[in-house]
């Protein structure tokens, strides 16, 4: 499988909850003596709230109120928003209950941050119209691929934004707009990018998220040195941003992990490969916190080294998988969660092949089945199947093979040619139909049926006219020839 890109990188924002205190005023008690222990506890907590005290000890001291007085919403309130921060999430949406009212921003919240984006959706549709929620509710259209939706959440957020008078709302404003870009650059219409930001009156320049989607609108058009310049004004501009910070370099190297896999990807398409691979290898030895770096910087490492090195591409790979309750190695849902269908499809696929080509054809075969499980009409499935049945020499090797795949290809082009019957369009699916069609070429070169091979290339539309697919039915048929003659 090939090398993966980055998504467009949206903002961080995702509407995220915030304690009930401060500014919003002070927690609350019931009728309690003026120095009962729970008095002095919930102004242990509230001490530890307006001191910016971490996550955790506002949530050991918020437990401690609750256990002396557990009927206080403003204190539970304190404690689901510290579970959120510390990330228990699941345990969050235990303390939330059946009945969200009054917690439906940190009940959507949870929902999201575990992945579970369809749920995300009703949970805001009967709960008011407030800016965290909107936000969530873009963001999670986003995550389900339904873009044109997502783009009109922003837009309507932005307007919202630009009606207002607060002036702190700018910040917001920005990060919206790179959202709105992303939503274009991911749903593909790349090509009025630079009109839609300037409707927006955003440029590259602006943030390290507009630079960097900007450079993934190129990377999308195969413009490879306009996406690498874009890539570089992005890292820049994040590099002076955080040097206001004081940060340490090595935190600094952190926060541009991103940018740099994009630009090893950029590298790599432009030729670059030796560039590419000692960029990734120096991302990856810095183990960077954030998992889509680590699982695309790792998976295209993997597939610009080929099979070369594969020892230790395996090793990689496997620091990226988790033990299932099977026992077998997959992808853990936390890295999925971050990758969009296709970064998803290829991972899969190349954790396949890594075992296929390192001989570890029980690893790969259960493998197969997770990758079956999550990328059900893939092809390349079906073809990694095919490569096990030659390795093993299961049925006849070759023929075998070929009566699997030319049944499996045979289903795909009825299901094709139902998806053209609706919207008009194969998309993906038709490229890897033509990826499958050139490994049962492969396979009938591998059983000496030359004709067959022709008659496979000469079938492709997509890649007839290629001039290696020409060159290579031309040899194919001269030397069929030559063996008739001879």
């Amino acid at each position: 499988a090939g090398l993966e890109k980055r998504t467009a990188r949206r903002g961080s924002g995702t509407g995220a909850p915030v304690y009930a205190s401060g500014d919003q005023g002070k927690l609350r008690g019931g009728n309690m003596a003026e120095e009962s222990p729970s008095t002095v506890l919930l102004a242990a907590l509230q001490n530890a709230i307006a001191h910016g005290a971490s996550d955790e000890e506002v949530l050991a001291k918020a437990d401690a109120v609750l256990q002396e007085e557990p009927n206080l919403p403003e204190v539970r309130h304190c404690k689901l928003v510290a579970l959120l921060y510390c990330k228990r999430f699941e345990d969050a949406l235990q303390l939330i209950g059946d009945d969200p009212a009054g917690c439906e921003l940190e009940h959507a919240y949870a929902l999201y941050r575990l992945g579970r984006y369809q749920e995300v959706l009703p949970a805001i549709a009967s709960a008011p119209a407030i800016p965290g929620l909107v936000e969530l509710k873009g963001q999670a259209l986003y995550r389900l691929g339904r873009y044109d939706e997502a783009i009109a959440v922003y837009e309507a957020l932005l307007d919202d934004n630009y009606r207002s008078k607060d002036k702190t709302r700018s910040v917001e404003a920005q990060e919206i707009k790179a959202n709105v870009v992303a939503a274009y650059v991911a749903s593909k219409q790349t090509e009025g990018l630079p009109a839609v930001m300037e409707r927006l009156q955003c440029a590259p320049r602006h943030s390290f998220e507009l630079a960097f989607n900007a450079a993934c609108a190129f990377v999308e058009q195969r413009e490879w040195n306009a996406a690498e310049e874009h890539l570089e004004l992005a890292l820049r501009v994040a590099r002076d941003s955080l040097e206001l910070e004081d940060l340490t370099e090595e935190e600094i190297e952190e926060e541009l992990a991103p940018g740099h896999v994009q630009l090893a990807y950029v590298l790599h398409a432009k030729g670059e490969t030796a560039k590419g691979i000692e960029l990734l290898s120096r991302v990856l030895r810095a183990k960077p916190a954030d998992q889509a770096s680590m699982a695309v910087g790792t998976n295209n490492l993997v597939a610009a080294r080929g099979a070369r090195e594969l020892f230790d591409s395996l090793k990689r790979f496997e620091k990226i998988l988790e033990r299932a309750e099977g026992g077998e190695m997959q992808l853990s849902n936390s890295v999925l969660q971050k990758l969009n269908g296709r970064q998803q499809h290829a991972l899969w696929l190349n954790m396949c092949l890594l075992y296929l080509h390192s001989n570890k054809h029980d690893r790969c075969r259960t493998s197969l089945k997770s990758f079956r499980k999550h990328c059900a009409n893939s092809l390349s499935a079906a073809c990694v199947e095919g490569s096990l049945m030659l390795k093993e020499k299961k049925g006849a090797g070759p023929d075998a093979a070929e009566t699997f795949l030319s049944g499996v290809v045979q289903a795909e082009e009825e299901r094709l040619k139902g998806m053209m019957d609706v919207d008009g369009d194969e998309g993906t699916a038709g490229n890897e139909l033509a990826t499958t069609q050139l490994f049962r070429a492969q396979l009938a070169l591998a059983a000496g049926e030359q004709s067959r091979a022709a008659a496979l290339l000469v079938g492709l539309p997509q890649l007839a006219s290629r001039l290696g697919v020409v060159a290579t039915v031309a040899s194919v048929r001269f030397h069929d020839g030559l063996r008739a003659v001879h």
